[in-house]
């Protein structure tokens, strides 16, 4: 089941400022979602940050300590 557009827009906004307030330094993504609910729930597209993947590099980086230049695509 999926619930429509407005309701998740809504949910991940709220649920994504709880995460904030007890994690502001975390990487919050929406895997699944189109750039119209990343910008209304997160306030930003993927694009704008070098893309999901980054993103998720840049957060392994920071909070496992794993080496970047390890992540890099061969």
């Amino acid at each position: 089941m999926r619930y429509f557009k407005p309701l998740r827009m809504r949910l991940f906004r709220a649920l994504a400022a709880a995460i904030r307030r007890q994690a502001p330094g975390v990487c919050v993504y929406l895997c699944m979602e189109d750039d119209e609910v990343w910008q209304d729930a997160l306030g930003f597209r993927p694009a704008e940050r070098g893309g999901i993947k980054l993103m998720l590099d840049e957060a392994a980086v920071r909070h496992c300590g794993l080496n970047p230049e390890g992540l890099k695509s061969t």
